[in-house]
């Protein structure tokens, strides 16, 4: 049963930057630049910093800092609709789907045991990106959390 679905883009460049961002009804960024991990919350004006330690299990962290890890993830688990998904030594309950070599989608279980599939499109590999993309530009009514 699918509970919620939102699109958005992700942008990211090594070392260690990227920008996440969700459209409606969860419209929310997540961004890591200059060793801070900020998640912005538009419908609350909110943006709270994040301890980057947070970000060290999750499929992000294997993006950023292990690229030459995913070719050769140890454990296929199984081929659903032309993905060939692989999961990691580390974490059984994460999972990276490829097309074509191509990384497809991201499959994992949150801590409510809920299934995310994040799915990606419109790929595009060293894209070349303005010198602002991975800064955190707020309005003046926004509350920061520290």
């Amino acid at each position: 049963m699918v509970l919620a679905n939102t699109s958005g883009n992700l942008k990211f460049q090594r070392p260690a930057q990227f920008v996440w961002q969700t459209d409606l009804p969860f419209e929310q960024t997540l961004l890591l630049s200059n060793n801070e991990l900020w998640l912005v919350d538009y419908e609350l004006e909110q943006a709270s910093m994040r301890s980057i330690d947070e970000l060290k299990n999750t499929p992000l962290y294997w993006l950023i800092n292990r690229p030459d890890q995913l070719d050769t993830l140890p454990s296929f688990t199984d081929s659903q609709q032309g993905v060939r998904w692989y999961s990691t030594q580390q974490d059984d309950t994460l999972s990276f789907g490829f097309v074509n070599k191509k990384l497809a989608a991201i499959k994992l279980n949150n801590r409510l045991d809920q299934q995310v599939l994040v799915s990606f499109s419109k790929l595009k590999t060293n894209p070349s990106f303005k010198q602002n993309t991975f800064k955190l530009t707020l309005g003046a009514d926004f509350d920061v959390i520290r």
